[in-house]
């Protein structure tokens, strides 16, 4: 990072250095199950599982089938990471720490350019908020369920973001093609492509970003996405069972489709609640805190709210409109779920509605940050304080990474 002083660099160290301990002191030593991806347990199974298939439609186990070949440069990370020596059983911890350290450096680059700031009071304001973002309710019951593709995706969103605007500004291509690298290893996780857009949409309210431009540099990430993707795409084109590989009949009617949606409602929304059936954070965190537990979820949002009161800018205004217009439509789809996606067939791949409450998190650290540096020079003493004592009770909002993370691990002990 390009800060005028190391002390700028030193706080997003120590912040980094914050994350590595919180994950490795309390994230479970061995190997993580779940999600839609197998992973190798022994070096026979990682022989098995390295190997590439293309022609093929057999079921989605190892790497038989052709959807599978979209996590090739996940494959090429594992490879690297146990190419260096790290044991089998601690790659996919490596890989955990990793990203979410990348995840805030990446939000930290994003908004120190984008405010195009380097003033050490507010690169604190960003980091605070990055460890809101990288340790957000809906984050945290994706890695629980083992859902790292998941978790991969959100957390590299920042970076391709940052590439995105850096493309606006100077060297087009080559930005351009670090960000559809990003794209490409963040599209394992298929909402990624929905997820992406609805977030990035919001600066097309932006009166300091070129529109146009925004808009064909995104195009041509997309593009250059599809080409660095190619080796599972031309193989899906012409097989013969492409259509169940990708929009299976009836995926739309199965007990998962239908119960995973039943907690969505505004109250959830706003508290980046109910981004799982099982809701493994709301559950700790509601142990943890008992009466207090809500009043703890909505800091973020009674935050927006004291912002919204003194701003004048409206393009945030918009933002947060846009904010809740995306709520009351994943509302509205959801009370007629079935006929929606039977109508809209090819959406069936974004079925799980809930799962979208994962783009909130970005949605309102994105306001937080913003009408903060807005309105500090101006704002009145009492309010600042009253905004930065609620970003620090926000920390609060932590404890299950740090309690209840090794819940699985000590239910097998």
């Amino acid at each position: 990072m390009k800060l005028k002083n190391n002390s700028s660099e030193i706080i997003t160290v120590f912040f980094s250095i914050i994350i590595f301990f919180i994950l490795f002191l309390n994230l479970p030593h061995g190997f993580i199950l779940g999600g839609d991806w197998t992973f190798p347990f022994s070096n026979e199974s990682y022989e098995t599982w390295t190997n590439l298939s293309t022609w093929n439609s057999k079921q989605n186990f190892g790497s038989s089938s052709v959807l599978s070949l979209n996590a090739l440069y996940y494959k090429f990370f594992v490879e690297i990471l146990f190419f260096v020596g790290v044991p089998l059983k601690y790659i996919q911890v490596s890989i955990i720490i990793i990203i979410f350290i990348l995840g805030q450096l990446g939000f930290v680059l994003f908004f120190i350019n984008y405010l195009n700031t380097r003033k050490l009071i507010y690169v604190i304001l960003i980091n605070i908020v990055a460890l809101s973002y990288i340790f957000s309710p809906p984050n945290f019951n994706f890695l629980m369920m083992g859902w790292i593709l998941g978790n991969i995706s959100y957390l590299l969103y920042p970076f391709f973001l940052f590439f995105l605007f850096k493309s606006l500004s100077k060297q087009q291509n080559l930005n351009c093609f670090f960000a559809a690298l990003i794209f490409s290893f963040s599209i394992m996780q298929v909402h990624t492509i929905a997820w992406y857009l609805l977030m990035s949409l919001i600066f097309l309210f932006d009166t300091r970003v070129d529109n146009k431009k925004l808009i064909l540099n995104y195009l041509k990430i997309c593009l250059i996405t599809i080409f660095l993707n190619i080796h599972w795409i031309f193989p899906l084109m012409l097989d013969v069972n492409q259509g169940e590989q990708v929009l299976p009949s009836l995926l739309y009617k199965t007990a998962a489709t239908k119960g995973m949606d039943l907690f969505l409602n505004f109250n959830q929304i706003f508290k980046l609640y109910g981004s799982l059936f099982n809701e493994h954070y709301e559950t700790w965190f509601k142990d943890s805190f008992s009466y207090l537990y809500n009043f703890l979820a909505f800091i973020p949002m009674l935050i927006l709210l004291l912002l919204l009161q003194k701003n004048k800018i409206k393009f945030y205004k918009l933002v947060f409109s846009y904010i809740l217009i995306l709520a009351i439509s994943l509302i509205i789809i959801n009370l007629n779920k079935e006929d929606f996606f039977y109508t809209f067939s090819y959406l069936i791949p974004f079925r799980h509605l809930s799962r979208f409450i994962i783009i909130f998190p970005f949605l309102f650290s994105f306001l937080i940050i913003s009408m903060i540096f807005s309105q500090f020079e101006n704002q009145k003493k009492y309010k600042k304080i009253l905004i930065f004592s609620l970003l620090i009770i926000n920390f609060l909002n932590l404890e299950p990474w740090i309690s209840n993370i090794k819940y699985n691990e000590n239910e097998k002990n």
